[in-house]
C-alpha cells in the first residue's frame, strides 16, 4: 500500500522507471501506469527485473525433458471394425501416440534422458529465504491473479480426451454411413460418365459451327489489329497536323505584323509635318534677316 511510504506515489513510480531505463529498459507506457501497482505495465517492469536478475546470476533455462509417465493413456479404439482398406490405413496412422509431438527425443535417446533426469532436476537450486519468499508472495500474489479463473492447466488434457472420444464416435458412425457414401459415389460416377458422353456427342454435332466460329474469330482479330494500327496512325497524323497548324499560325502572325509595318503611314505624316514646320521657320528666319539687313543699310546711309 502507498500509505506505508512517506514519499509521493508518483515520485516513487518515476524513480523506479528511471532506474529501469538506466538498466536498458525501454518503456512504452506512461509513469502513471505504475502507480496502480497492477496491470500490464507493472508486469513488464517485473519481467525486465527478473531477466536482469537471471542474467546477473548467469542462470540458464534448460529444455524440458518429457517422459512417457507424464502423459495419460490413450483411449482404446475398436481395431477389429471392418471399414475398408483406406480406413484401416488411417487407423494405423492414428495408432501413433499423439504425445510424440510433446517429446523432443526419440525412442533411442529416451533411455539416456531417463538416466540423466535426476541430474537435470538437481541443477536449479534456490538460495532465497522461504519466509521472505512467502511474505513477498502474499504481498504480490493478489495483484498477479488471472482475470479468467476458468482456465485450467489441464485444459489440453480435456481437449485430448474429447478428441479421442470424437474419433471413436466418428469411427462408429462411419460403419453405417460408408454404404451410403459408396452408393452416392457410384451414382455420381455414372452421372459423370453420362455427362461426358453427352458432351462428346454435342461436340461432334456442333464441330462445324466451332470451326466456323474459329475462322470468324481469326478474321475479327485481323480486323481488330488493322483497326488498332490505323488508330495509332491517325493519332500520330493528328499530332503532326496540330504542330503544322501551330507553325502556320506563327508564320501568319509574322506576315501580318510586317504588313502592318509596311502600310503604316504615320511616320511619313510625321516627316511631312516636320518639313512644313521647317519651311515656315525658314521663311520667318529669312524675313527677319531681311529686316535686320534693311535696318543696317539705313544706319550706314546716315
Amino acid at each position: 500500500k502507498w500509505s506505508d511510504f512517506d514519499e509521493d506515489p508518483n515520485s516513487i513510480s518515476q524513480t523506479v522507471l528511471t532506474e529501469c531505463q538506466r538498466l536498458g529498459f525501454n518503456p512504452k507506457f506512461p509513469v502513471s501506469k505504475l502507480r496502480h501497482g497492477s496491470g500490464a505495465a507493472v508486469c513488464a517492469v517485473l519481467n525486465f527485473l527478473c531477466d536482469c536478475t537471471l542474467k546477473k546470476m548467469e542462470f540458464t533455462v534448460k529444455a524440458p525433458v518429457y517422459t512417457m509417465a507424464d502423459f495419460i493413456e490413450e483411449a482404446q479404439v475398436d481395431e477389429e471394425a471392418e471399414i475398408g482398406d483406406d480406413i484401416a490405413e488411417e487407423q494405423e496412422v492414428d495408432n501413433v501416440s499423439p504425445y510424440a509431438a510433446y517429446s523432443s527425443t526419440t525412442d533411442h535417446d529416451r533411455t539416456e534422458q531417463e538416466s540423466e533426469e535426476k541430474t537435470i532436476q538437481g541443477v536449479v537450486e534456490s538460495s532465497v529465504d522461504p519466509a521472505k519468499w512467502a511474505l513477498e508472495l502474499e504481498r504480490v500474489g493478489p495483484m498477479l491473479k488471472l482475470k479468467n479463473s476458468a482456465l485450467s492447466s489441464n485444459e489440453w488434457r480435456t481437449h485430448l480426451d474429447q478428441s479421442v472420444k470424437h474419433e471413436s464416435l466418428v469411427s462408429d458412425r462411419f460403419k453405417a454411413v460408408r454404404p451410403i457414401l459408396i452408393n452416392v459415389g457410384t451414382k455420381l460416377q455414372q452421372t459423370v460418365e453420362r455427362i461426358a458422353a453427352k458432351e462428346s456427342n454435342i461436340n461432334k454435332d456442333f464441330e462445324h459451327l466451332g470451326t466456323d466460329f474459329r475462322e470468324k474469330q481469326k478474321t475479327l482479330d485481323a480486323i481488330q489489329e488493322r483497326y488498332n494500327y490505323l488508330s495509332q496512325s491517325r493519332s500520330e497524323l493528328t499530332t503532326e497536323l496540330a504542330k503544322k497548324a501551330e507553325t502556320v499560325d506563327r508564320v501568319k502572325a509574322k506576315i501580318k505584323e510586317r504588313n502592318d509595318k509596311i502600310t503604316d503611314t504615320s511616320p511619313l505624316n510625321g516627316i511631312s509635318s516636320s518639313l512644313a514646320q521647317l519651311r515656315k521657320e525658314i521663311t520667318s528666319m529669312e524675313l527677319r534677316i531681311g529686316v535686320v539687313s534693311q535696318t543696317l543699310l539705313q544706319r550706314r546711309a546716315k
